[in-house]
């Protein structure tokens, strides 16, 4: 029976693996650093767990969605509460409707990239590889993705390991 995806999977999984050990900082150090997009990523991993992959020919408009996304909701959210003390009441408000806004766009990454989706995962170290230095070729200047090579050697290696550890874990239990 083919695995039904849907954005509530999606963003349920997200948030489960998001707080596993060293994740979401890695996470928010290649974002901070690479202008990168975090549900871009996860949703490259997600899709893996349920024997599917993106292909590279539809990064591109992966990109697109993401981008917009974030000018458009998340970022302005985001801008706010950043620049909020975390004493203030409103910062709580804020982190919530930021977390909506990612809820959001991980709904439009799935509506939007979901029909250029093809069964059968790809090696999952490979396609992070490749996602990640296609990302920073477009976003960061030559000096700059040279800077970043062993972050992005990292990020791959704990991510891929911790989906490993995680997806052995779940297969125990069932």
């Amino acid at each position: 029976m083919p695995k039904v995806i849907s954005a509530a999977d999606f963003w349920h999984w997200s948030g489960t693996f998001y707080q596993l050990p060293d994740v979401a900082p890695s996470l928010l150090a290649w974002q901070n650093h690479c202008h990168g997009q975090v549900n871009a990523v996860l949703w490259i991993l997600y899709l893996w767990t349920q024997d599917k992959t993106l292909p590279v020919s539809a990064y591109a408009e992966l990109d697109v969605v993401i981008t917009r996304s974030h000018a458009e909701d998340v970022g302005p959210i985001r801008e706010l509460r950043m620049q909020t003390a975390k004493d203030d009441p409103q910062y709580r408000t804020l982190l919530q409707a930021e977390l909506s806004a990612e809820q959001r766009q991980q709904a439009l990454l799935v509506e939007q990239t979901l029909p250029h989706v093809v069964d059968g995962a790809e090696d999952i170290t490979n396609a992070l590889t490749v996602y990640l230095e296609w990302h920073t070729a477009r976003h960061l200047t030559a000096a700059q993705q040279t800077e970043v090579q062993a972050l992005l050697a990292a990020l791959v290696t704990l991510l891929v390991n911790t989906l490993y550890t995680a997806t052995r874990q779940v297969d125990s239990h069932d």
